[in-house]
């Protein structure tokens, strides 16, 4: 696996963090379901990592099956919880591998939470 850049993995950060906003704004009732989905799909085809057409397909399934996901927001198998699931994004492009620091790991850990804090609290 090729090592990503810093700027790389903040930006898939972000489009997580993102989504999750749209999740408030749906939970809100600012928008409804199809305004949060065509939301999400905007996001995600913005990712440099993620934009596979097998991968967007699984993706928009899982989405779609989520909606009917009623736990709590601050629940392990929530919706919100998998959306913001920092470790399971750095595993899934590669932050685990051994190209990576710990340092690094930390530093998007970080980076993750500041944007969490801005973004959702």
């Amino acid at each position: 696996m090729r090592k990503l850049s810093q700027e790389t993995i903040k930006h898939e950060i972000k489009i997580g963090i993102l989504q999750a906003k749209q999740l408030v704004r749906l939970q809100n009732k600012e928008i409804n379901e199809r305004q949060f989905i065509s939301n999400l799909i905007t996001l995600q085809e913005t990712s440099e990592v993620f934009s596979d057409s097998t991968h967007n397909e699984h993706w928009l399934e899982w989405i779609e099956e989520q909606l009917g996901n009623k736990l709590p927001n601050l629940s392990s198998g929530s919706f919100m919880t998998a959306l913001l699931d920092i470790d399971a994004l750095l595993s899934g492009i590669g932050m685990e591998e051994d190209i990576y620091t710990e340092e690094e790991y930390r530093e998007m850990v970080d980076y993750h939470t500041e944007l969490y804090k801005e973004y959702i609290k």
